[in-house]
């Protein structure tokens, strides 16, 4: 669960509880995170957020970012 909540506090950046699109975009876009996770198109960060916003509410909950993170020897994965 420790895991999860740093995982979710790097990603979501103003305080509201919530990822918005804006937030996870620039968590994408950012250098370390390029890094490790390679680059991705507009459109397919488009895609992925529309698929973890799964109440369609335009943001990403903690309850909709905890069933889609898995870790696994200390590395974070995203599953769809």
């Amino acid at each position: 669960m420790k895991q999860i909540e740093n995982a979710w506090k790097l990603v979501y950046t103003n305080g509201d509880e919530t990822i918005s699109y804006s937030e996870f975009q620039q968590f994408l876009t950012n250098n370390a995170t390029r890094r490790l996770l390679g680059t991705y198109s507009n459109s397919l960060i488009y895609q992925i957020f529309g698929r973890l916003d799964r109440k369609k509410n335009g943001v990403i909950e903690l309850h909709e970012f905890m069933q889609i993170i898995e870790f696994d020897d200390g590395k974070m994965y995203i599953t769809l």
